[in-house]
């Protein structure tokens, strides 16, 4: 059974939401990854299954770090979502099996 059919309908419309919002995410962070996926060696890990307020947590971080200085393209990227987006996507990986359930 797939974690969308175990949900109700407009849970699963809100994760599906929140996977296509997610699907940015998925360039530099390993998605569903095995060792045979292309993204398996992803330097910055898999998200699936952390907790939804860590993950949340992390992104209001980078959003509030300045612009200039900054080691990583996050802050910019997570300007580009309102906090109702941002919760979606913390949602959606939440939702995920973690890698050591997979």
């Amino acid at each position: 059974m797939s974690v969308m059919s175990a949900m109700p309908a407009s849970a699963a419309q809100a994760n599906i939401a929140g996977m296509r919002l997610a699907a940015t995410c998925v360039n530099c962070h390993a998605f569903l990854a095995d060792a045979t996926s292309p993204v398996a060696d992803k330097a910055f890990g898999d998200l699936s299954g952390w907790p939804k307020q860590t993950i949340l947590d992390k992104l209001q971080a980078y959003r509030r770090m300045p612009n200039k200085g900054s080691a990583t393209v996050m802050h910019q990227l997570v300007k580009g979502y309102s906090e109702d987006e941002l919760l979606m996507i913390a949602d959606y990986f939440s939702s995920l099996p973690s890698p050591a359930k997979k």
